[in-house]
């Protein structure tokens, strides 16, 4: 089957669940840092909402074709090699979807996670699987203030992903610039930066 193909399946298998499956509401509630929260089942897949728009889903259940399909996926099929042994800072938790994706792809040797709201770190803990993940540490705290201190104890990481700072189409060609310099100290070489948006 070729991958044009594969795509068209499995992009009408996501809307046939949406038609046949109820969408249920497990968890809702209003956070002071991101707003309303939501947790909602459709069938086998859990979305996490942030005032209304997604932000993460997995699959509870089964294969993760339409996850992996995803800007997630993306993250997990690097275009070049990536070292054994990962260490790993991830920069927006949501709930955690990346993190699952390359703990099943790379099996990491540690991540370092950034996320700015406590109300999502619990929330990725009880509903999106993240204790699941072995050898992950959360700082909680706002991103930039959480890099500079990351750098000052000269931390370094193989694999960097940012879905905090960047939005390609939102920010000028000097933004992003400084958005890639912010990390730059702490890639460790032969690393990799990856940004979402």
């Amino acid at each position: 089957m070729s991958l044009k193909n594969y795509l068209t399946i499995n992009r009408l298998m996501y809307y046939f669940r949406r038609i046949i499956n109820p969408k249920v509401t497990i968890y809702e509630n209003e956070s002071k840092t991101s707003g309303i929260i939501k947790v909602v089942d459709i069938g086998r897949e859990r979305q996490l909402l942030i005032n209304g728009r997604t932000h993460t889903f997995i699959m509870k259940r089964g294969k993760w074709n339409e996850v992996k399909r995803e800007c997630w996926g993306h993250l997990s099929r690097s275009p070049f090699p990536l070292i054994k042994n990962l260490r790993v800072l991830v920069c927006g938790l949501g709930g955690g979807a990346v993190v699952h994706l390359l703990e099943k792809s790379f099996h990491p040797d540690s991540f370092t996670i950034i996320e700015h709201d406590p109300e999502i770190v619990k929330i990725s803990k009880k509903y999106f699987s993240l204790d699941k993940i072995h050898n992950y540490s959360i700082i909680v705290d706002d991103a930039t203030q959480a890099l500079i201190e990351l750098n000052t104890s000269q931390n370094k990481f193989d694999l960097i992903i940012d879905d905090v700072f960047y939005e390609s189409a939102r920010l000028d060609i000097n933004s992003q610039r400084n958005i890639i310099e912010s990390f730059t100290p702490l890639l460790a070489q032969g690393g990799a930066i990856f940004l979402t948006g």
